[in-house]
Formats: C-alpha cells, sequence, structure tokens
C-alpha cells in the first residue's frame, strides 16, 4: 500500500559501509566501495544474490551516481566513469572506464553517457561499442549544471546556484552524439532531480524560510514546466 509503506527485508552488505542502488527489470545493483552485486528481487520477499564484480580501484572512492539502463550498468565516481555489462547478471564485465572532469552530475542512456563537473559544460561519451567509454562530444551547456536526468528521448539539465534563478534546459536526442537544445525555462530551486514519462520530481526551497519542500512538475511544454 503506497499510502503506508511497512519493512520488508533488508540485504546485508558486509564488506562495504554504505553503498547505491539501480534496478533494472527484476534487478537490483548495489554498488559499495569496492564491489558491485546484482540480487534477484522479483520476488521482493526473498532476493537471492546472483553476482558480484569488483569495482577498479580508484583516486576517489566516493560513488556519486549509480543507474541500471538496458544491459549497461553505469557508476559515476567523482573523477572515474565505469561501464559494466550486465546483459547476464550472474557473470557481469567491465567494459571500460574513463577518466572525467571532478563533480557529481551524470545522466545515462542505454549507449551513451553525459557528464558535468566543475565548469566543464557536457561531456558526451559514447558506451555502446564493448569497450571503455569514449568521448564523442564537449558542449558549453550554459556553464555548470547540478542535475542530469534521460526521459523519453530528452536530456534534461538542471542548474543555478543557493538563492538564485535556475534554469532547466531540455535538449533533443535524436542523435546521441550531438544533443540539440530545445528550451531553456526558468525554475526555482530545484535540486535532487528525478525525470519519469515526462513528470519531473524535484527538491525545492520555500521561499523566504530555509525549508525544502517537494514539486512535480509537468514537462510535456519544455517551454512551460507546469507545477
Amino acid at each position: 500500500d503506497p499510502a503506508t509503506p511497512t519493512f520488508g527485508v533488508s540485504i546485508p552488505d558486509g564488506e562495504d559501509f554504505w553503498g547505491l542502488v539501480g534496478y533494472q527489470d527484476g534487478t537490483l545493483f548495489i554498488a559499495g566501495l569496492q564491489t558491485l552485486k546484482a540480487y534477484d528481487v522479483t520476488d521482493p520477499d526473498d532476493p537471492q544474490p546472483m553476482g558480484s564484480i569488483a569495482i577498479p580501484d580508484g583516486r576517489l572512492f566516493n560513488i556519486e551516481a549509480l543507474e541500471a539502463v538496458g544491459e549497461r550498468v553505469f557508476l559515476r565516481r567523482l573523477e572515474e566513469l565505469h561501464v559494466f555489462d550486465a546483459a547476464d547478471p550472474t557473470a557481469m564485465a567491465l567494459l571500460g572506464s574513463a577518466s572525467v572532469a571532478y563533480g557529481d552530475e551524470a545522466a545515462f542512456a542505454e549507449d551513451h553517457a553525459y557528464i558535468g563537473g566543475h565548469d566543464a559544460g557536457l561531456v558526451v561519451y559514447e558506451t555502446g561499442h564493448g569497450g571503455p567509454p569514449s568521448e564523442v562530444g564537449r558542449y558549453a551547456a550554459g556553464g555548470a549544471f547540478r542535475e542530469a536526468a534521460v526521459d523519453g528521448g530528452r536530456l534534461y539539465l538542471s542548474g543555478g546556484f543557493f538563492n538564485a534563478a535556475e534554469t532547466i534546459r531540455s535538449y533533443s536526442l535524436e542523435n546521441p552524439n550531438e544533443p540539440q537544445l530545445l528550451t531553456n525555462a526558468e525554475v526555482s530551486d530545484w535540486d535532487d532531480l528525478l525525470i519519469r514519462d515526462g513528470i519531473a520530481y524535484a527538491t525545492y526551497l520555500l521561499p523566504g524560510v530555509f525549508q525544502y519542500g517537494i514539486l512535480a512538475a509537468d514537462l510535456s511544454d519544455p517551454d512551460a514546466p507546469h507545477v
């Protein structure tokens, strides 16, 4: 019952202090500091381990983003991007890694990664060729952005600074190597952007008080997000 969520089961993680979670077609992916693990959760009351793979050692352990899309699992560290083949979660394989700009901004499609970081703008990597991610484009993207999401063939970037006007920019991914700007709309202090089926969910700063709320906005008209 979504109105009254109740605790079900927990999955002990053993070696790691914390993890991020991604989900794809009944499989749960958990990334800790050293290991990416897959669990079958088609029966959520009885998760079953499927496989695991070591995460390459790097300069920084921080895991900033984890997302499962199609047969790929993308893992973003502050300065690293790792791409795993998870077509068979019982035998995952590392396809390759790339050094990226320092930061935590990232969005993923099945064969592409859209990466930002500290005024680097938007950097596009192709990931569908079975090898390490390869850079295929670099764009100013209006400067830095804080949040990114891919949904319905579009890329959305949300950016701005504390107590300043923000924007949400939408891009067509008809050519995934060359995102084309569709619109640049002003919003108000959005953060933690998640987009599903054309609806954006975000936290935002309540006017006049140091407190956050949550909003949902219809992005079907990208020129005018409707809260």
